[in-house]
């Protein structure tokens, strides 16, 4: 479902109630929310139209860098058209409308005037022409334009963009609680899906259908134990009220899955000669062993292969 189309109804007939959402940095954002049943594939889920006022002014860079860019594109575009000149009204009209439908305006409104100039026409023969020549003059027409602003395009792109939808099939938690869950988890949602986009399935490494299939699959699982990695430490540290101390010897509440897989990528085995089925895990780092604890992982798991019976 296109989350622009699911969030027309939220938008402009919901009903909306102001919240304020507390992040892990102490950060309060306040927004709106308005939640309604929407159908796909027929199964009914709940839509969680959020408006976040933190979101309105982060974007709000990122718009009106397109705003002036637009602008600049147009004056460039209409510069050309008015340098032009056109044989009849009618030709300077087909051509404005011609290219304002090319550049496809969104933030400005362009108003276009024709205008009448009359200009003598080239002698027909070369050599310096009598005093009292009448030289012929011809009426060609010019377009001239004029930009302004599209403040209620602008106001609507502005909404849009602090604007998300959340789609869930939870009955039981209220949209806040919903809202609050994904925001503490924002980040380790959001890994995989910027990863996945990325992913190496062109012809040089996978031909079969089947092998990019199966590989998307092993990514997604891949991707979703990186991303319980930070969940469960994250709410270790949350119930047990401790810190971690990551690469870089920061002092962390809430981890980064990246900073995690740092961590463990520390660790080491000693594998016997003697005893080739025999491994011993090396790690000196208190801390490393201190984010074992954190999720329940024992030592074992790096020196025991487990029994498939």
């Amino acid at each position: 479902m296109n989350p622009r189309e699911s969030d027309r109804g939220g938008l402009n007939g919901g009903t909306f109630w102001v919240v304020g959402v507390r992040g892990p940095r102490r950060f309060v954002a306040r927004g709106a929310l308005s939640a309604f049943g929407v159908g796909v594939d027929g199964r009914r889920y709940r839509a969680i139209v959020t408006y976040s006022d933190s979101l309105d002014a982060r974007k709000r860079k990122t718009l009106d860098h397109d705003v002036q860019t637009e602008r600049e594109n147009l004056e460039q575009g209409l510069r050309q058209l008015q340098r032009h000149p056109f044989a009849c009204h009618a030709d300077a009209v087909k051509a404005a409308e011609q290219t304002l439908a090319s550049l496809k305006p969104r933030f400005w409104r362009v108003e276009f005037t024709v205008q009448t100039e009359t200009r003598p026409l080239p002698r027909s023969r070369p050599g310096r022409p009598p005093k009292a020549e009448e030289r012929p003059v011809e009426t060609v027409f010019r377009i001239a334009s004029k930009l302004s602003m599209n403040q209620d395009a602008y106001d609507e792109a502005a909404r849009r963009a602090a604007t998300f939808v959340l789609i869930s099939n939870d009955d039981v938690r209220s949209a806040r609680e919903l809202l609050s869950n994904y925001k503490d988890q924002q980040t380790a949602n959001e890994i995989p899906f910027r990863v996945i986009k990325s992913l190496p399935v062109a012809p040089l490494f996978f031909k079969r259908p089947e092998r990019v299939e199966a590989f998307a699959w092993l990514a997604l699982i891949a991707y979703l134990v990186y991303a319980a990695m930070q969940y469960l430490v994250r709410q270790a540290l949350a119930q047990t009220h401790q810190t971690l101390v990551t690469p870089g010897k920061r002092i962390e509440t809430t981890p980064t899955a990246r900073s995690i897989f740092d961590m463990l990528q520390r660790i080491r085995t000693i594998h016997h000669r003697t005893q080739p089925s025999h491994r011993t895990m090396f790690c000196t780092n208190p801390h490393v062993r201190h984010l074992l604890r954190l999720l329940d992982c024992p030592e074992s798991i790096f020196t025991t292969v487990p029994d498939s019976s």
